[in-house]
């Protein structure tokens, strides 16, 4: 079971566990916008950085993360978590990677735009032709850079593993807004490098938490790699990706030092 890119209209990508968010059709892309009815849905929008005056960002591409050394590491909120609730616990870790990758495209002169994040209570939003409800898995919507996570799958399926496996279904939502903002989404990659890239930049993002994280935090992010894994002929579509690939790639995030370039796919 894994993440599924509906490549027409308005795409989603559903991260880790399970596949599908709808179908999609062509045509022109509909935004992520919540139906009238039900509870409302939370909503947060990570903001650009400032940049120097004078000095304009350019826009992000895949060279972008040829740019990104490391520039700075910022001081993570992980170990606050005690006391809030799921659904302020997302928005927190979803701020703090936010806030990160933003600094990071900003210290190499690029803007990466601002992601809005739902959390999914009991009204659905929309993603290109299907519906993203509070028991579907989170998803990534590429046509407004909206990240959602259904608050119920969030409590059912991923908060009992720890706040490390809800940390890196987290980061793994936002290294696809990366990869969207960098045109890697439209660049012909295929599923598998995708998820082994977004493996690698949630790395890249551990690492400047990794101080934050205990032995069982370790156990935690292992069972969600688990979990994201689609072999060849699998209920995702055959991506062919396979636990061990994506461990790979989340722990050459993690040992570059925070260097994203690490993880770019070889040049064809």
């Amino acid at each position: 079971m894994g993440r599924r890119f509906h490549g027409v209209g308005a795409a989603c990508l559903v991260a880790g566990l399970i596949a599908g968010c709808g179908s999609s059709s062509s045509g022109t892309s509909s935004t992520s916008t919540p139906t009238p009815r039900g509870a409302t849905t939370t909503a947060a929008t990570t903001t650009a950085a400032t940049t120097t005056a004078g000095t304009a960002p350019s826009t992000a591409t895949l060279a972008t993360l040829h740019r990104i050394t490391a520039h700075r590491r910022l001081q993570s909120r992980f170990k606050g978590l005690e006391g809030l609730d799921l659904s302020q616990k997302i928005q927190a870790l979803a701020a703090n990677a936010g806030a990160f990758w933003t600094s990071e495209f900003a210290a190499s002169q690029a803007q990466l735009p601002p992601a809005t994040v739902n959390v999914v209570d009991q009204t659905p939003l929309s993603c290109g032709a299907g519906q993203i409800t509070t028991t579907d898995p989170p998803a990534y919507c590429s046509s407004d850079g909206s990240i959602d996570f259904p608050l119920a799958f969030m409590q059912s399926s991923v908060a009992p593993i720890g706040d490390a496996a809800v940390a890196l279904v987290v980061s793994d939502l936002y290294g696809y807004h990366i990869e969207n903002a960098l045109g890697a989404l439209g660049a012909g990659y295929s599923p598998a490098t995708l998820q082994k890239l977004d493996s690698c930049l949630s790395g890249v993002y551990f690492y400047s938490i990794q101080g934050n994280l205990t032995t069982g935090d370790q156990a935690a992010v292992n069972t969600i790699l688990a979990e994201k894994a689609t072999p060849p002929g699998g209920a995702a579509g055959g991506a062919g990706v396979s636990a061990m690939n994506l461990t790979s790639a989340f722990n050459k995030g993690i040992l570059s030092q925070g260097r994203a370039q690490v993880c770019l796919p070889p040049k064809s």
